[in-house]
């Protein structure tokens, strides 16, 4: 009786830590979406210009359901321009949709520094 009280107590806290990172992933699109639209200053350079069209094609790749492509382009987003709040957003709103909730806290951790208005 006690193991069943203890598996049910991790599946139930397993679904809050999954759920919540699902909210984290749904309000960072948003702002995603926000961020795209107006390009800062600093994404005036080649590295920024070309993170962003990385993550643009990210998105519209995540949209279709293409999830492995999509984290590769996320990926280059980043080691383009490694500040970019709104890729590790995206890459670890990936890894909720994937069932990989330790690899999405990882990216979605980086990603409030940088964008503090994601918590």
């Amino acid at each position: 009786m006690k193991e069943t009280k203890i598996n049910t107590r991790h599946t139930v806290v397993q679904s809050c830590t999954a759920l919540l990172l699902l909210v984290f992933f749904l309000v960072g699109c948003v702002a995603s979406v926000s961020a795209q639209s107006a390009v800062a200053i600093s994404d005036v350079t080649d590295k920024g210009k070309s993170a962003l069209a990385n993550n643009e094609q990210g998105v519209a790749l995540l949209r279709s359901g293409h999830y492995t492509e999509a984290a590769e382009l996320f990926q280059r987003a980043i080691e383009l321009k490694p500040d970019f709040g709104v890729a590790y957003n995206n890459l670890g709103g990936i890894y909720i949709v994937l069932d990989r909730p330790r690899q999405a806290l990882g990216f979605l951790q980086h990603a409030l520094p940088i964008k503090p208005h994601y918590a």
